[in-house]
């Protein structure tokens, strides 16, 4: 792999879709894939930035993950249940801390939109259920009321 200029090489590798979606109240998860690059082993951090803490909770500890290792993670979301329809940017921050001490800690990035649907499901019921109104006959007595203000 070439080094990429301004790009520590020992920083983690990132991936996350570029796309979640959810309803409001749902449990999803942000699936993360994690490449640990650097020269020796390291705890890795893994903290989801943007979103409300509530949502998303407190960030994971993973390790030690040796040099070349992927991992894979769930990290679970769930916006609450009034949240409002909308795309909420954010991003999944990883940062590396060498177990040995050496150097300073080095981070990475991946961005991605939480989709959420807020729209509320409308449930509607007639009782009763065999009413000759629903089964195409006359209404009987009693079958109509009226709204009173």
């Amino acid at each position: 792999m070439t080094e990429r200029p301004g790009v520590n090489p020992a920083a983690p590798e990132v991936g996350v879709p570029p796309q979640i979606a959810c309803g409001a109240g749902t449990l999803t998860t942000i699936e993360v894939h994690v490449r640990h690059p650097g020269p020796r082993p390291a705890m890795l951090t893994v903290t989801v930035v943007g979103l409300d803490q509530t949502w998303v909770g407190e960030p994971v500890v993973l390790g030690p993950v040796e040099p070349g290792e992927i991992s894979r993670l769930l990290l679970p979301v769930q916006p609450e249940p009034g949240a409002m329809g909308a795309r909420y940017p954010f991003a999944v921050a990883v940062e590396a801390t060498d177990l040995l001490g050496v150097g300073n800690p080095v981070m990475a990035t991946a961005e991605s939109t939480l989709v959420v649907d807020s729209r509320e499901r409308v449930v509607v019921a007639v009782e009763p259920a065999d009413s000759p109104v629903l089964s195409g006959g006359a209404p009987g007595p009693g079958s109509c009321r009226r709204a009173s203000a």
